[in-house]
């Protein structure tokens, strides 16, 4: 059973709202689509609506399953469900895009309790199958009582850095909890979706889910871990933050590049606690082996640099260092993804995390990646909109996605140019999510975004017109406000 979450900001806000559906439905972004599209499949109306909503990371990457804290915004765009509760127990699914999204056969209920995936590449139908497996395992009383009619929509691109993915999950899981009665909190909702995400095979750390569940309009979110806590942040007035996709798609959950690192950071840390007389199959997560020691970011980058080599280490060597064996290490540290890797770059990805660098305007110490988040809040929390406060907060964006391509190794050769083009005009631009293609988030000038979007257009997508696939202008490039948390609609009376 699942043990209860701290509260966070987003924890006060109810799970569900009763709707007027003619009044009311159509403030829903998307809704009537949606609607429309459950009412030919299913020839009823639906009883409930699931909006979750995406995110863009705005800094701090890849260091949320090392325990640190990170700095996301929900998207206005997202997921939507539209459902209705079934007479049986089984689960009737279909995807408004039905070309891309091919229909699955009805599940059941009990088919989600004793689901595994197994090694083949996930289904769109597993992230479902994660949100309700989430809720079933909390095991409230009266769980999982009834099946669904399910229709899938939105406007999240895919496997775009986005987290669809985990919007798909979170909004199964939250369709799950208002139509079974389940009375939980935001935030347990966030750390259940984020163990059983992992059912698909994504070691992640819970940002994507945690943001999608907690946010709060007008403000970006600190989401802190180990416990999970979210902080409301406002964001400078003058602040325009920008979505430009790459077009290079990146499935996170079929590739090892993902999984590689979370296991990179895993390995090093435990090299470190071994180095430092520590049990090392205790401590696999680097913020837990710094609150151990006690030590500052840039005290932990000293032990890196006297500890880990900059060449990769093979496994072989990881296990003379760890004194054990393959099998010992693979069934403590690594994951199935991983099979097959024999050099680990622990060195690069620790110093990612742990990196101090020097703010060159005023000699400041800056410790980045971990530290260039609370440097971000601190900034934002001062309520200055000047262009200075906008060029620092570039500043630490740009820092971020040097970081990324350089000691992470998880930009790609599209992505870095896109950077490239996207700098000319904004103050600052990173790529977001996980990386390997996806998208970019840029801190664009109020007065400059028709000249970023044109610049962009002509310096890079024309170039890749092979890659748009029809897509226009607004669909790759496209500004977005705070959004939001996730929240389920019970759509009351007919003639949605």
């Amino acid at each position: 059973m699942e043990k209860a979450a701290t509260s966070g900001a987003g924890d006060n806000k109810p799970l569900a709202i009763t709707l007027s559906c003619r009044e009311q439905l159509k403030n829903v972004r998307d809704s009537s689509g949606i609607c429309d599209a459950f009412k030919v499949k299913y020839k009823e109306n639906p009883e409930f609506l699931v909006h979750a909503p995406g995110r863009v990371n705005i800094v701090g990457e890849h260091i949320d399953y090392c325990g640190y804290a990170v700095f996301p915004m929900a998207l206005e765009q997202g997921i939507l469900i539209a459902a209705s509760k079934g007479k049986d127990d089984l689960i009737h699914l279909a995807n408004i895009d039905e070309a891309k999204y091919l229909e699955c056969a009805p599940f059941g209920l009990s088919e989600i309790r004793s689901w595994t995936r197994g090694d083949a590449s996930p289904k769109w139908q597993d992230y479902v199958k994660c949100g309700f497996r989430g809720i079933m395992n909390l095991e409230h009383e009266g769980v999982a009582t009834s099946g669904f009619k399910i229709m899938v929509g939105g406007n999240l691109p895919a496997a775009a850095g986005v987290s669809s993915s985990s919007a798909l999950v979170i909004a199964s899981a939250l369709l799950g909890c208002v139509s079974w009665n389940v009375q939980i909190s935001r935030t347990t909702i966030a750390e259940v979706c984020a163990k059983t995400e992992r059912y698909v095979g994504t070691e992640g750390g819970g940002m994507d889910q945690a943001i999608s569940v907690l946010a709060e309009k007008g403000n970006a979110m600190l989401v802190e871990f180990n416990p999970l806590r979210s902080i409301a942040v406002r964001l400078p007035g003058d602040a325009i933050f920008v979505v430009c996709n790459s077009m290079v798609t990146m499935e996170k959950a079929a590739t090892v590049q993902f999984n590689t690192r979370v296991a990179e950071c895993r390995l090093a840390c435990q090299i470190l606690a071994k180095r430092v007389g520590l049990d090392w199959k205790t401590v696999k997560v680097l913020k837990n082996l710094q609150s151990q020691l006690g030590k500052s970011l840039a005290e932990m980058i000293q032990l890196v640099q006297y500890h880990l080599k900059e060449s990769p280490h093979t496994l072989a060597e990881i296990c003379d260092i760890l004194g054990t064996t393959p099998e010992v290490l693979k069934a403590e540290s690594l994951n199935k993804q991983c099979a097959g890797v024999n050099e680990f770059k622990l060195f690069q990805r620790a110093t990612h995390v742990f990196e101090v660098s020097v703010n060159p305007s005023d000699g400041r110490e800056t410790e980045t990646k971990a530290g260039r988040v609370l440097e971000f809040r601190r900034i934002c929390e001062c309520e200055d909109s000047s262009v200075e406060t906008l060029v620092t907060l570039g500043t630490l964006m740009n820092e971020s996605h040097v970081s990324c391509r350089d000691l992470y190794q998880c930009s790609h050769e599209k992505l870095d140019k896109l950077q490239d083009v996207a700098s000319k005009i904004a103050f600052g631009a990173r790529l977001t999510g996980a990386g390997w293609g996806g998208c970019l988030v840029a801190l664009v000038p109020r007065e400059k975004l028709d000249e970023f979007r044109s610049t962009l257009e002509t310096d890079y997508y024309e170039k890749l017109k092979g890659l748009r696939n029809g897509r226009s202008m607004d669909e790759l490039v496209f500004t977005t406000a705070p959004a939001e948390g996730a929240m389920a609609y019970h759509i009351q009376g007919q003639g949605v």
